[in-house]
């Protein structure tokens, strides 16, 4: 997994393919959460927090981007009203079905979710053996295929290679049979042609500038 734990990950997995119901709880919490916030919940994480300054962690997971996006006040800033809001209504709802201790609910601390990014991670992780496979097999001037998160990165040797591969039409070629290979693992159908992404690079770029290191090279 990425964020989210291998349960919840599992459990909203279960309730987005239609194998699983919504908890009562879930049910009118994310219908509060759509017509307030105009935000689809698919479900969400309770639990303790590893870090000591908090008690337990609410996290909200949300369908899409543009979700995740709306409960922000500036990038990578959670709107702090919207937590406090968010907080207070499941605390409401946890009176009503007993959901935990409400003195687990002290000092909640409300946090943000959107499952496509998780989904399509784990897609491109399981699609990416094969892809390397196929694309280093067909394609000479490939030195690596390198998955990040919804995302990879196609390695040349040199750095003349991206744009002379880009003129005849090669990059566009590994895009398609990358995406191919892709959809096969991507069972929300979450990936769009305009919407996914192969970076090109060399790794002449990765010697000279990373060390060769593809964990300095992510960061």
């Amino acid at each position: 997994m990425v964020l989210l734990n291998k349960d919840a990950y599992q459990e909203t997995r279960e309730i987005t393919l239609g194998h699983k119901k919504k908890s009562q709880i879930l049910i009118e919490f994310s219908d509060w959460l759509k017509d307030d916030y105009d935000i689809e919940v698919l479900n969400f994480e309770f639990g303790k927090m590893i870090r000591p300054d908090k008690n337990y962690r609410l996290c909200i997971i949300v369908a899409t981007e543009e979700d995740n996006r709306k409960m922000l006040e500036a990038p990578f800033k959670i709107n702090t009203a919207y937590q406090q809001q968010i907080g207070e209504k499941f605390k409401e709802l946890n009176r009503k079905y007993r959901y935990t201790d409400e003195s687990n609910l002290m000092d909640l601390f409300v946090t943000f979710i959107d499952f496509s990014h998780e989904a399509k991670t784990l897609a491109n992780w399981a699609a990416i053996k094969k892809a390397r496979k196929m694309i280093m097999d067909k394609y000479d001037s490939v030195w690596d295929v390198h998955a990040q998160f919804e995302r990879s990165v196609v390695f040349y040797y040199f750095d003349h290679q991206i744009k002379e591969n880009e003129k005849t039409g090669t990059n566009d070629r590994i895009t398609d049979e990358y995406y191919q290979i892709l959809k096969e693992c991507d069972e929300f159908d979450y990936f769009q042609p305009d919407s996914f992404l192969v970076k090109f690079d060399s790794k002449e770029n990765l010697d000279n500038n990373y060390e060769g290191n593809l964990f300095y090279y992510d960061r």
